[in-house]
Protein backbone atom coordinates (compact mmCIF):
# COMPACT_ATOMS: atom_id res chain seq x y z
CA UNK A 1 0.00 0.00 0.00
CA UNK A 2 1.17 3.44 -0.68
CA UNK A 3 1.86 6.25 1.58
CA UNK A 4 -0.70 8.98 1.14
CA UNK A 5 -0.34 11.02 4.45
CA UNK A 6 2.90 12.33 6.48
CA UNK A 7 3.20 13.65 10.15
CA UNK A 8 5.52 15.29 11.57
CA UNK A 9 6.20 16.15 15.14
CA UNK A 10 7.24 19.99 15.67
CA UNK A 11 10.01 20.22 18.18
CA UNK A 12 13.51 18.64 16.72
CA UNK A 13 11.65 17.66 13.92
CA UNK A 14 10.74 20.74 12.49
CA UNK A 15 12.30 23.57 14.29
CA UNK A 16 15.41 23.55 16.74
CA UNK A 17 13.74 22.91 19.91
CA UNK A 18 16.54 24.68 21.97
CA UNK A 19 16.36 27.72 20.25
CA UNK A 20 12.98 28.28 20.35
CA UNK A 21 12.67 27.18 24.35
CA UNK A 22 15.90 27.83 26.21
CA UNK A 23 15.02 31.52 26.56
CA UNK A 24 11.67 31.82 27.31
CA UNK A 25 12.26 29.05 29.43
CA UNK A 26 14.96 31.17 31.65
CA UNK A 27 12.37 34.32 31.77
CA UNK A 28 9.71 32.31 33.42
CA UNK A 29 11.87 30.88 35.62
CA UNK A 30 12.83 34.16 36.75
CA UNK A 31 9.20 34.86 36.38
CA UNK A 32 7.95 32.30 38.79
CA UNK A 33 10.82 32.75 41.35
CA UNK A 34 9.96 36.36 42.15
CA UNK A 35 6.27 35.53 42.09
CA UNK A 36 7.18 33.06 45.17
CA UNK A 37 9.63 35.18 46.93
CA UNK A 38 12.41 33.70 45.85
CA UNK A 39 15.63 35.20 44.65
CA UNK A 40 16.89 35.92 41.09
CA UNK A 41 19.93 34.23 41.28
CA UNK A 42 22.04 32.66 38.94
CA UNK A 43 22.13 28.99 41.25
CA UNK A 44 18.18 29.66 41.53
CA UNK A 45 17.48 30.33 38.18
CA UNK A 46 19.47 27.19 37.32
CA UNK A 47 17.76 24.96 39.30
CA UNK A 48 14.63 26.01 37.54
CA UNK A 49 15.49 25.63 34.10
CA UNK A 50 17.30 22.14 34.87
CA UNK A 51 14.12 21.07 36.65
CA UNK A 52 11.98 21.83 33.13
CA UNK A 53 14.69 20.10 31.34
CA UNK A 54 17.65 22.07 29.88
CA UNK A 55 20.84 21.61 31.70
CA UNK A 56 23.74 24.15 32.16
CA UNK A 57 25.22 24.19 28.99
CA UNK A 58 21.44 24.69 27.72
CA UNK A 59 21.37 21.43 26.16
CA UNK A 60 17.86 19.56 26.64
CA UNK A 61 17.84 16.78 29.28
CA UNK A 62 16.40 13.43 27.90
CA UNK A 63 12.87 12.48 29.28
CA UNK A 64 12.19 16.04 30.34
CA UNK A 65 9.02 17.93 30.86
CA UNK A 66 10.16 20.02 27.94
CA UNK A 67 10.97 17.28 25.53
CA UNK A 68 8.34 14.76 26.69
CA UNK A 69 5.62 16.97 28.71
CA UNK A 70 2.94 19.43 27.98
CA UNK A 71 3.41 23.42 28.82
CA UNK A 72 1.42 22.38 31.95
CA UNK A 73 4.23 19.84 32.50
CA UNK A 74 7.03 22.70 32.46
CA UNK A 75 4.72 24.77 34.52
CA UNK A 76 4.26 22.27 37.18
CA UNK A 77 7.86 21.69 37.22
CA UNK A 78 8.87 25.27 37.81
CA UNK A 79 6.30 25.57 40.53
CA UNK A 80 7.70 21.86 42.22
CA UNK A 81 11.04 23.37 42.27
CA UNK A 82 9.93 26.61 43.73
CA UNK A 83 8.33 24.79 46.32
CA UNK A 84 11.70 22.40 47.25
CA UNK A 85 13.61 25.81 47.56
CA UNK A 86 11.51 26.94 49.75
CA UNK A 87 9.20 29.49 48.00
CA UNK A 88 5.48 30.06 48.90
CA UNK A 89 3.39 29.09 45.90
CA UNK A 90 0.59 31.85 45.25
CA UNK A 91 -2.93 29.97 44.94
CA UNK A 92 -3.17 31.42 41.26
CA UNK A 93 0.33 30.66 40.34
CA UNK A 94 0.03 28.00 37.82
CA UNK A 95 -2.45 29.66 35.80
CA UNK A 96 -0.57 33.30 35.67
CA UNK A 97 2.55 31.74 35.58
CA UNK A 98 1.38 29.47 32.20
CA UNK A 99 0.47 32.84 30.68
CA UNK A 100 3.78 34.61 31.34
CA UNK A 101 5.11 31.63 29.86
CA UNK A 102 3.03 31.59 26.76
CA UNK A 103 3.69 35.35 26.08
CA UNK A 104 7.21 34.58 26.83
CA UNK A 105 7.34 31.81 23.60
CA UNK A 106 5.64 34.62 20.92
CA UNK A 107 7.97 37.35 22.69
CA UNK A 108 11.49 35.52 22.53
CA UNK A 109 10.87 32.38 20.80
CA UNK A 110 12.75 32.03 17.54
CA UNK A 111 11.85 29.56 15.31
CA UNK A 112 14.98 27.74 13.57
CA UNK A 113 14.28 25.34 10.88
CA UNK A 114 15.84 21.96 10.80
CA UNK A 115 18.47 21.59 8.18
CA UNK A 116 16.71 21.19 4.85
CA UNK A 117 13.00 20.32 6.13
CA UNK A 118 11.55 23.69 4.50
CA UNK A 119 12.71 21.87 0.97
CA UNK A 120 11.19 18.34 2.23
CA UNK A 121 7.63 19.74 2.72
CA UNK A 122 7.43 21.62 0.21
CA UNK A 123 8.66 18.49 -2.23
CA UNK A 124 6.28 16.32 -0.38
CA UNK A 125 2.90 19.04 -0.84
CA UNK A 126 4.46 19.48 -4.80
CA UNK A 127 3.86 15.54 -4.61
CA UNK A 128 0.63 15.60 -3.31
CA UNK A 129 1.08 14.04 0.14
CA UNK A 130 -1.32 15.14 2.96
CA UNK A 131 0.83 17.05 5.49
CA UNK A 132 0.15 17.01 9.48
CA UNK A 133 1.73 17.86 13.03
CA UNK A 134 1.15 17.05 15.86
CA UNK A 135 2.06 17.94 18.71
CA UNK A 136 2.45 18.42 22.60
CA UNK A 137 2.37 22.03 21.66
CA UNK A 138 -0.48 24.38 22.22
CA UNK A 139 -2.11 25.11 19.14
CA UNK A 140 -1.36 29.57 19.35
CA UNK A 141 2.45 28.43 19.46
CA UNK A 142 2.91 26.05 16.97
CA UNK A 143 1.50 28.09 14.47
CA UNK A 144 3.41 30.31 15.33
CA UNK A 145 6.45 28.83 14.74
CA UNK A 146 5.25 27.56 11.32
CA UNK A 147 4.42 31.15 9.74
CA UNK A 148 8.21 31.95 11.30
CA UNK A 149 9.26 29.30 9.26
CA UNK A 150 6.82 30.46 6.28
CA UNK A 151 5.25 26.72 6.08
CA UNK A 152 2.11 26.99 7.51
CA UNK A 153 0.15 26.90 4.53
CA UNK A 154 1.90 23.79 3.55
CA UNK A 155 0.08 21.85 6.33
CA UNK A 156 -3.15 20.60 5.59
CA UNK A 157 -4.23 19.75 9.46
CA UNK A 158 -2.15 20.45 12.91
CA UNK A 159 -3.40 18.96 15.84
CA UNK A 160 -1.93 20.21 19.13
CA UNK A 161 -2.22 19.12 22.57
CA UNK A 162 -4.89 21.69 23.58
CA UNK A 163 -6.95 20.33 20.46
CA UNK A 164 -7.66 16.77 20.87
CA UNK A 165 -8.79 15.14 24.01
CA UNK A 166 -6.18 12.61 24.26
CA UNK A 167 -3.25 14.22 23.28
CA UNK A 168 -0.07 11.56 21.59
CA UNK A 169 1.48 8.87 22.89
CA UNK A 170 -2.55 8.39 22.46
CA UNK A 171 -3.61 7.46 18.96
CA UNK A 172 -6.44 10.11 18.49
CA UNK A 173 -4.64 12.66 16.49
CA UNK A 174 -3.40 10.08 13.61
CA UNK A 175 -7.07 8.51 13.73
CA UNK A 176 -8.29 12.10 13.50
CA UNK A 177 -5.83 12.80 10.63
CA UNK A 178 -7.18 9.59 9.16
CA UNK A 179 -10.57 9.97 8.98
CA UNK A 180 -10.39 14.10 7.84
CA UNK A 181 -8.83 12.71 4.51
CA UNK A 182 -10.13 9.32 4.11
CA UNK A 183 -6.40 7.55 4.84
CA UNK A 184 -5.99 4.38 6.43
CA UNK A 185 -3.28 4.05 8.59
CA UNK A 186 -0.86 1.98 6.69
CA UNK A 187 -1.45 4.47 4.47
CA UNK A 188 0.49 7.18 6.78
CA UNK A 189 3.85 7.73 8.34
CA UNK A 190 4.89 9.79 11.08
CA UNK A 191 8.55 11.44 11.68
CA UNK A 192 9.53 12.13 15.33
CA UNK A 193 12.96 12.40 17.01
CA UNK A 194 11.43 10.66 20.05
CA UNK A 195 10.30 7.46 21.25
CA UNK A 196 6.97 9.08 22.34
CA UNK A 197 6.57 9.52 18.66
CA UNK A 198 7.65 6.23 17.63
CA UNK A 199 5.23 4.84 20.53
CA UNK A 200 2.36 6.82 18.92
CA UNK A 201 2.74 5.47 15.61
CA UNK A 202 2.57 1.97 17.08
CA UNK A 203 -0.48 2.98 19.11
CA UNK A 204 -2.14 4.36 15.64
CA UNK A 205 -1.13 1.55 13.26
CA UNK A 206 1.18 3.35 11.10
CA UNK A 207 4.40 3.68 10.17
CA UNK A 208 7.27 5.20 12.38
CA UNK A 209 9.95 7.53 11.11
CA UNK A 210 12.66 8.23 13.83
CA UNK A 211 14.95 11.88 13.06
CA UNK A 212 17.78 10.41 14.98
CA UNK A 213 20.54 12.94 13.50
CA UNK A 214 23.22 12.16 16.35
CA UNK A 215 22.59 8.77 16.75
CA UNK A 216 20.46 8.68 20.00
CA UNK A 217 18.68 5.41 19.22
CA UNK A 218 19.11 1.72 18.54
CA UNK A 219 18.02 0.97 15.04
CA UNK A 220 15.15 -1.04 16.47
CA UNK A 221 13.90 2.32 17.56
CA UNK A 222 11.44 2.56 14.74
CA UNK A 223 10.16 1.02 11.31
CA UNK A 224 12.57 3.13 10.12
CA UNK A 225 15.40 5.33 11.53
CA UNK A 226 17.00 8.28 9.45
CA UNK A 227 19.77 10.51 10.04
CA UNK A 228 18.79 13.39 6.94
CA UNK A 229 15.38 14.84 6.96
CA UNK A 230 15.35 14.48 3.05
CA UNK A 231 15.27 10.59 3.54
CA UNK A 232 11.41 11.16 4.28
CA UNK A 233 10.75 11.58 0.79
CA UNK A 234 12.42 8.32 -0.27
CA UNK A 235 9.96 6.58 2.48
CA UNK A 236 6.81 8.54 1.91
CA UNK A 237 7.65 7.76 -2.53
CA UNK A 238 8.95 4.30 -2.47
CA UNK A 239 7.13 2.34 0.52
CA UNK A 240 7.23 -0.51 1.00
CA UNK A 241 10.32 -1.09 -1.10
CA UNK A 242 12.91 1.06 0.36
CA UNK A 243 16.31 0.13 0.42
Amino acid sequence: MKIKGVIFDKDDTLIDLCEFWYTPCRETAKYVLEMCGLEKSDCNIEEMVTACGFDSDGRLIPASPMQSGTNEDVIDAFAEKAKALGGKLPCDMHNIAFDFFHDSLIRFGKAVPVNGVDKVLRELKNKGFKLCVVTLDEYAITRHCLEQLNVFELFDTVICADTVENPKPAPDAAYRFCKEFGLSPDEVIMVGDAQKDMIFAKRAGIHGVLFDPHDRFEKSSGEFVINNMKDVVKIAERYPDVD
